[in-house]
């Protein structure tokens, strides 16, 4: 079964070139432009990184996502329009960040097995 941090990385890429894509095929209002470009790089980013680091990122980048989507989302609404091409990925995005914010409080398996009891001695 793949962990937490394979299927983020993988949901990472696939959302990432996504929103890259669409960036060039599509006619993206210019206000998403540069939100859209920073979502796809942070998302890339964090999927590329090692482990430690790729938790606090990925948590980040899809927050940012999350954010930057539901905008778009509302974006359309306020036009009657529905937008589920990005509706579908801020939600992910928000699941995502949930699953990520709590994964970085929990303490690292690592760790958690080596990580002895203090004792004092008393000369």
């Amino acid at each position: 079964m793949p962990t937490t941090l394979t299927v983020g990385r993988c949901v990472a890429v696939l959302i990432s070139l996504g929103t890259f894509v669409n960036l060039l095929v599509s006619d993206v209002e210019s206000a998403f432009v540069a939100p859209d470009v920073l979502v796809s790089a942070a998302l890339a980013v964090g999927a590329g990184l090692p482990a430690e680091r790729a938790v606090p990122v990925l948590a980040s980048a899809f927050g940012l996502a999350s954010g930057v989507f539901t905008v778009a989302v509302f974006s359309n609404f306020v036009r009657d329009e529905v937008g589920v091409g990005v509706l579908i990925p801020a939600l992910i995005s928000l699941v995502m960040t949930v699953i990520f914010s709590w994964r970085i409080g929990l303490p690292a398996q690592n760790k958690a097995l080596t990580r002895r009891p203090v004792t004092h001695s008393h000369s």
